[in-house]
Protein backbone atom coordinates (compact mmCIF):
# COMPACT_ATOMS: atom_id res chain seq x y z
CA UNK A 1 0.00 0.00 0.00
CA UNK A 2 2.84 2.38 0.90
CA UNK A 3 4.55 1.54 -2.38
CA UNK A 4 1.36 2.31 -4.30
CA UNK A 5 1.00 5.64 -2.51
CA UNK A 6 4.61 6.53 -3.35
CA UNK A 7 4.07 5.65 -7.02
CA UNK A 8 0.89 7.73 -7.11
CA UNK A 9 2.67 10.67 -5.51
CA UNK A 10 5.51 10.38 -8.02
CA UNK A 11 3.05 10.27 -10.92
CA UNK A 12 1.15 13.30 -9.68
CA UNK A 13 4.35 15.27 -9.13
CA UNK A 14 5.71 14.63 -12.60
CA UNK A 15 2.32 15.20 -14.23
CA UNK A 16 2.12 18.51 -12.39
CA UNK A 17 5.63 19.41 -13.56
CA UNK A 18 4.80 18.60 -17.18
CA UNK A 19 1.51 20.51 -16.94
CA UNK A 20 3.25 23.58 -15.52
CA UNK A 21 5.86 23.57 -18.29
CA UNK A 22 3.23 23.12 -21.00
CA UNK A 23 1.10 25.89 -19.47
CA UNK A 24 4.14 28.14 -19.28
CA UNK A 25 4.97 27.59 -22.93
CA UNK A 26 1.34 28.04 -24.03
CA UNK A 27 0.95 31.33 -22.16
CA UNK A 28 4.28 32.66 -23.43
CA UNK A 29 3.44 31.74 -27.03
CA UNK A 30 -0.03 33.26 -26.76
CA UNK A 31 1.29 36.51 -25.30
CA UNK A 32 4.08 36.78 -27.86
CA UNK A 33 1.77 36.14 -30.82
CA UNK A 34 -1.42 37.93 -29.79
CA UNK A 35 -0.69 40.16 -26.80
CA UNK A 36 0.32 43.80 -26.67
CA UNK A 37 3.69 44.52 -25.17
CA UNK A 38 2.93 46.57 -22.10
CA UNK A 39 3.73 46.31 -18.40
CA UNK A 40 1.14 43.60 -17.80
CA UNK A 41 2.42 41.55 -20.73
CA UNK A 42 5.92 41.70 -19.34
CA UNK A 43 4.73 40.55 -15.93
CA UNK A 44 2.86 37.63 -17.46
CA UNK A 45 5.96 36.54 -19.36
CA UNK A 46 8.09 36.81 -16.22
CA UNK A 47 5.51 34.78 -14.31
CA UNK A 48 5.53 31.95 -16.85
CA UNK A 49 9.33 31.92 -16.91
CA UNK A 50 9.45 31.77 -13.11
CA UNK A 51 6.95 28.91 -13.07
CA UNK A 52 9.16 26.88 -15.41
CA UNK A 53 12.35 27.80 -13.54
CA UNK A 54 11.18 26.86 -10.06
CA UNK A 55 9.46 23.72 -11.35
CA UNK A 56 12.89 22.58 -12.53
CA UNK A 57 14.45 23.60 -9.21
CA UNK A 58 11.90 21.41 -7.41
CA UNK A 59 12.45 18.44 -9.75
CA UNK A 60 15.42 16.88 -7.86
CA UNK A 61 13.28 16.81 -4.73
CA UNK A 62 10.67 14.82 -6.63
CA UNK A 63 13.36 12.37 -7.76
CA UNK A 64 14.41 11.76 -4.15
CA UNK A 65 10.79 11.21 -3.14
CA UNK A 66 10.51 8.66 -5.95
CA UNK A 67 13.61 6.89 -4.62
CA UNK A 68 12.32 7.05 -1.02
CA UNK A 69 15.71 8.42 0.07
CA UNK A 70 16.60 11.42 2.24
CA UNK A 71 13.02 12.64 2.33
CA UNK A 72 13.93 15.56 4.60
CA UNK A 73 16.17 16.93 1.82
CA UNK A 74 13.49 16.26 -0.80
CA UNK A 75 10.80 18.16 1.09
CA UNK A 76 13.22 20.95 1.99
CA UNK A 77 13.99 21.39 -1.71
CA UNK A 78 10.30 21.52 -2.59
CA UNK A 79 9.58 23.98 0.24
CA UNK A 80 12.44 26.33 -0.68
CA UNK A 81 11.46 26.26 -4.36
CA UNK A 82 7.84 27.02 -3.48
CA UNK A 83 8.71 29.91 -1.15
CA UNK A 84 11.16 31.33 -3.69
CA UNK A 85 8.52 31.17 -6.42
CA UNK A 86 6.01 32.97 -4.20
CA UNK A 87 8.55 35.69 -3.38
CA UNK A 88 9.46 36.06 -7.05
CA UNK A 89 5.79 36.50 -7.92
CA UNK A 90 5.51 39.16 -5.24
CA UNK A 91 8.48 40.98 -6.77
CA UNK A 92 7.05 40.80 -10.30
CA UNK A 93 3.50 41.85 -9.44
CA UNK A 94 4.06 44.40 -6.69
CA UNK A 95 3.40 48.10 -7.11
CA UNK A 96 6.89 49.57 -7.42
CA UNK A 97 5.71 52.96 -6.23
CA UNK A 98 5.26 51.44 -2.77
CA UNK A 99 8.14 51.15 -0.32
CA UNK A 100 9.72 47.86 0.76
CA UNK A 101 10.86 46.66 -2.65
CA UNK A 102 14.53 46.37 -1.69
CA UNK A 103 13.85 44.17 1.34
CA UNK A 104 11.68 41.90 -0.82
CA UNK A 105 14.48 41.57 -3.35
CA UNK A 106 16.98 40.69 -0.61
CA UNK A 107 14.66 38.06 0.84
CA UNK A 108 14.11 36.56 -2.60
CA UNK A 109 17.86 36.40 -3.26
CA UNK A 110 18.45 34.52 0.00
CA UNK A 111 15.67 31.98 -0.51
CA UNK A 112 16.51 31.45 -4.18
CA UNK A 113 20.18 30.87 -3.34
CA UNK A 114 19.36 28.22 -0.75
CA UNK A 115 16.75 26.67 -3.08
CA UNK A 116 19.51 26.28 -5.67
CA UNK A 117 21.84 24.75 -3.08
CA UNK A 118 19.12 22.32 -2.00
CA UNK A 119 18.40 21.36 -5.61
CA UNK A 120 22.09 20.70 -6.20
CA UNK A 121 22.30 18.61 -3.03
CA UNK A 122 19.20 16.63 -4.02
CA UNK A 123 20.57 16.02 -7.51
CA UNK A 124 23.95 14.70 -6.35
CA UNK A 125 22.34 12.70 -3.53
CA UNK A 126 19.96 11.01 -5.98
CA UNK A 127 22.96 9.90 -8.03
CA UNK A 128 24.80 8.26 -5.11
CA UNK A 129 25.30 4.51 -5.43
CA UNK A 130 26.24 1.94 -2.79
CA UNK A 131 29.36 1.04 -4.78
CA UNK A 132 30.66 4.60 -5.17
CA UNK A 133 34.36 4.86 -4.45
CA UNK A 134 35.56 6.85 -1.41
CA UNK A 135 36.82 9.60 -3.72
CA UNK A 136 33.32 10.09 -5.12
CA UNK A 137 31.92 10.27 -1.60
CA UNK A 138 34.48 12.90 -0.60
CA UNK A 139 33.72 14.95 -3.73
CA UNK A 140 30.03 14.67 -2.91
CA UNK A 141 30.51 15.99 0.62
CA UNK A 142 32.79 18.79 -0.60
CA UNK A 143 30.21 19.87 -3.18
CA UNK A 144 27.52 20.00 -0.48
CA UNK A 145 29.72 22.22 1.67
CA UNK A 146 30.55 24.54 -1.22
CA UNK A 147 26.89 24.69 -2.29
CA UNK A 148 25.80 25.82 1.18
CA UNK A 149 28.75 28.22 1.41
CA UNK A 150 27.85 29.76 -1.96
CA UNK A 151 24.21 30.18 -0.95
CA UNK A 152 25.25 31.75 2.34
CA UNK A 153 27.58 34.20 0.59
CA UNK A 154 24.82 35.23 -1.83
CA UNK A 155 22.34 35.71 1.02
CA UNK A 156 24.91 37.72 2.99
CA UNK A 157 25.71 39.92 0.02
CA UNK A 158 22.00 40.63 -0.47
CA UNK A 159 21.30 41.27 3.21
CA UNK A 160 24.28 43.59 3.80
CA UNK A 161 24.36 45.10 0.29
CA UNK A 162 28.05 44.27 -0.01
CA UNK A 163 29.76 46.20 -2.80
CA UNK A 164 33.32 44.92 -2.35
CA UNK A 165 34.80 43.62 -5.60
CA UNK A 166 37.04 41.29 -3.60
CA UNK A 167 34.00 39.65 -2.01
CA UNK A 168 32.42 38.95 -5.37
CA UNK A 169 35.71 37.60 -6.72
CA UNK A 170 35.73 35.06 -3.89
CA UNK A 171 32.03 34.33 -4.47
CA UNK A 172 32.72 33.67 -8.15
CA UNK A 173 35.64 31.39 -7.29
CA UNK A 174 33.44 29.39 -4.90
CA UNK A 175 30.77 29.08 -7.61
CA UNK A 176 33.29 27.78 -10.17
CA UNK A 177 34.75 25.30 -7.66
CA UNK A 178 31.26 24.11 -6.76
CA UNK A 179 30.33 23.45 -10.40
CA UNK A 180 33.67 21.71 -10.93
CA UNK A 181 33.12 19.32 -8.01
CA UNK A 182 29.65 18.40 -9.25
CA UNK A 183 31.01 17.59 -12.72
CA UNK A 184 34.06 15.72 -11.43
CA UNK A 185 31.81 13.49 -9.29
CA UNK A 186 30.25 12.02 -12.43
CA UNK A 187 33.63 11.49 -14.07
CA UNK A 188 35.14 9.91 -10.94
CA UNK A 189 32.11 7.62 -10.62
CA UNK A 190 32.68 6.28 -14.13
CA UNK A 191 36.40 5.75 -13.48
CA UNK A 192 36.00 4.33 -9.98
CA UNK A 193 35.71 0.67 -10.93
CA UNK A 194 32.49 -0.31 -9.17
CA UNK A 195 32.13 -3.71 -7.62
CA UNK A 196 30.67 -6.40 -9.88
CA UNK A 197 28.22 -9.03 -8.64
CA UNK A 198 28.07 -12.45 -10.29
CA UNK A 199 25.45 -15.09 -9.47
CA UNK A 200 26.83 -18.45 -8.34
CA UNK A 201 25.37 -21.63 -6.90
CA UNK A 202 26.80 -23.65 -4.11
CA UNK A 203 25.53 -26.23 -1.62
CA UNK A 204 22.05 -25.91 -3.14
CA UNK A 205 21.90 -22.22 -2.20
CA UNK A 206 22.03 -19.13 -4.39
CA UNK A 207 24.95 -16.83 -3.66
CA UNK A 208 26.74 -13.83 -5.13
CA UNK A 209 30.44 -13.57 -5.90
CA UNK A 210 31.34 -9.89 -5.77
CA UNK A 211 34.61 -8.71 -7.30
CA UNK A 212 36.17 -5.29 -7.56
CA UNK A 213 38.44 -2.83 -5.75
CA UNK A 214 38.52 -3.26 -1.97
CA UNK A 215 36.99 0.19 -1.38
CA UNK A 216 34.08 -0.61 -3.67
CA UNK A 217 33.53 -3.97 -1.98
CA UNK A 218 33.37 -2.33 1.45
CA UNK A 219 30.53 -0.13 0.19
CA UNK A 220 28.63 -2.61 -1.98
CA UNK A 221 28.59 -5.76 0.17
CA UNK A 222 26.72 -4.33 3.21
CA UNK A 223 23.99 -3.08 0.89
CA UNK A 224 23.65 -6.49 -0.77
CA UNK A 225 23.57 -8.26 2.59
CA UNK A 226 20.82 -5.92 3.80
CA UNK A 227 18.78 -7.20 0.87
CA UNK A 228 19.07 -10.75 2.19
CA UNK A 229 21.77 -12.00 -0.20
CA UNK A 230 24.68 -14.23 0.81
CA UNK A 231 27.82 -12.57 -0.56
CA UNK A 232 31.36 -13.75 -1.14
CA UNK A 233 34.06 -11.25 -1.92
CA UNK A 234 37.07 -11.32 -4.16
CA UNK A 235 39.32 -8.23 -4.25
CA UNK A 236 40.77 -7.36 -7.65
Amino acid sequence: MARTDASSGKRLFFLGLIASLVLTAAIAIGVLLFGEFDETTGRILFTTALLALFSLVALPGGVLIDQRRHLWLAYATLALATVSFALALAVVWRDWEESGGESLWRTLAAFAAFAGAAAQAATTTARLRPDDAPLVRRLYVASLVLGVLLAGMIALAAALEIDSSGYYRVLGAVAVADVLLVVVQSVARRLGGPARATAAAGAGEAALLVTGPREALDLAIPELERRGLRVSRRAS
